[in-house]
């Protein structure tokens, strides 16, 4: 699957990338999660992806699935700071 960046550019579905930013954000929210935490967050995100169906992604549409498995899990505060970091 690829992932159309911001900028238009494409590039491979990474799901690394994902729990990169998920334990930046956790880290900006002074909210650390483990990494049994980040993989479940992640592995259900991906799923969620896949359900899509579609050969590519926006990047929004990514970013959106993220904040709403992070606030299906509880984790509220860490979904806003995970959307403010991707805003920039």
């Amino acid at each position: 699957m690829k992932v159309i960046k911001k900028d238009g550019r494409t590039q491979k579905f990474d799901l690394d990338k994902i729990k990169t930013s998920i334990y930046r954000a956790s880290d900006d929210a002074e909210q650390p999660l483990n990494e049994s935490d980040i993989d479940n967050i992640a592995g259900d995100i991906e799923t969620n992806i896949k359900d899509l169906k579609k050969d590519s992604v926006n990047s929004y549409v990514i970013q959106e699935l993220v904040v709403d498995q992070l606030e299906k899990s509880g984790f509220n505060v860490l979904a806003k700071y995970y959307n403010l970091g991707n805003l920039e």
